[in-house]
């Protein structure tokens, strides 16, 4: 048997988390204007600072989601390590919002399609953590130079897409404003 259960679990492990990174970045762009919103009203930053971050966020997200459903993890496997620190990071964001806003926020972490409170996002967080951890215990490919190199495209592209394709105003110029 080439494939061992330990194999499947992995791939099935690997795809799941990407379609939720996929579905999560998407998720927050119907409409777009919310999340940015959301990051916005929680962050002493410009609207257009926040809007950029936002846009940034979702083609990460996607670009990374592209990535473990392909099973392509880049050299010194940065694409599972970035994944981990995403959550992490997000894990953090929604701790925070739960101390300062009570269980009863709504993060915007799965956009408007899947409400959750701050225990659930943690609790799924958790458990996407559990399941990275795992990836990173248990992966065994080394890459070729061509397939590491590949694997920097995807994100770059999913990161430059929603600046030029979901529509919103940017007005980076207002950025640098006095």
């Amino acid at each position: 048997a080439k494939y061992s259960l330990s194999r499947i679990i992995f791939h099935i492990l690997s795809i799941t988390l990407g379609l939720l990174f996929l579905f999560s970045a998407f998720s927050k762009t119907i409409p777009i204007s919310l999340f940015i919103d959301n990051i916005y009203n929680r962050f002493s930053i410009t609207y257009q600072a926040a809007s950029m971050l936002e846009r940034f966020i979702i083609g990460f997200e996607a670009g990374l989601g592209v990535l473990l459903i392909i099973g392509l993890y880049g050299k010194w496997r940065w694409v599972l390590y970035s994944v981990f620190g995403l959550l992490v990071a997000f894990t953090a964001f929604i701790l925070v919002i739960w101390i300062q806003e009570g269980n009863e926020a709504d993060c915007g972490c799965m956009g408007e399609m899947v409400k959750l409170n701050p225990m659930w996002s943690i609790i799924k967080n958790i458990v996407m953590l559990v399941m990275v951890i795992f990836l990173i215990l248990k992966d065994r490919k080394k890459e070729s130079t061509s397939r590491y190199y590949f694997a920097w495209i995807i994100p770059v592209i999913f990161i430059c897409y929603p600046f030029i394709f979901v529509p919103g105003e940017l007005g980076i110029d207002k950025m640098y404003a006095a």
